[in-house]
């Protein structure tokens, strides 16, 4: 029963609305299910990385101020910057030509997921002290129920591809601008939260 709510939970999490879940739905209805799978791995690295942390017991290191404000501001610098591109792109997509954007699609998944410390918190916060027994089957359940989830949203964006206009797609494009720049801008309110507490505690 543990192993299940623990799925459940890493499913829940994953398919919350967020930048993971919203890159990987976007560059499938753009590029198709192979780059979209690249995005779905370059993603689920970057959980898998976190859970190792996990694992291996290195979540103080994760939850320290110093970290996550580090990441906070990194991760909030590069999805504005994404959500920048996303409002200059026009978009004319060809659904029958295949563009390949495999490696760019992995390595900016994995960025987006490694840079954003609300994951860390999750793993390091949230998780740790719910799986705390049983730890590594606990974590591959976890990892299976993040899995799902995104590889349902992979599913979801190619049926819906068949509907895509080009008109449609760059509203889609503004949608995510406008989505990337609240996570960003919320990651850095977090990183001034974070030292203006550390400049009071001096």
């Amino acid at each position: 029963m543990e192993f299940v709510l623990v799925f459940i939970t890493g499913f829940i999490a994953a398919i919350t609305p967020g930048p993971d879940i919203l890159f990987i739905t976007r560059n499938t209805l753009q590029y198709g299910f192979k780059e979209g799978l690249y995005s779905l791995f370059g993603v689920f690295s970057g959980c898998t990385i976190f859970a190792l942390l996990v694992y291996f017991g290195l979540t103080k290191i994760l939850s320290g101020d110093a970290f996550q404000m580090t990441l906070s501001i990194i991760g909030g610098v590069y999805l504005i910057y994404l959500a920048i591109s996303l409002l200059k792109s026009k978009n004319n997509i060809n659904l029958i030509k295949h563009i390949t954007k495999s490696n760019n699609c992995y390595l900016k998944g994995l960025f987006i997921n490694l840079s954003n410390p609300k994951v860390i918190l999750f793993f390091a916060v949230i998780v740790t002290p719910f799986i705390d027994k049983n730890l590594g089957l606990n974590l591959i359940s976890l990892m299976l129920g993040n899995l799902l989830a995104f590889f349902s949203a992979l599913i979801l964006s190619i049926y819906f591809r068949r509907f895509l206009t080009n008109d449609l797609f760059n509203k889609i494009d503004k949608i995510c601008a406008i989505v990337f720049s609240i996570f960003g801008a919320s990651l850095l309110y977090s990183a001034i939260c974070m030292l203006d507490n550390t400049l009071l505690l001096e």
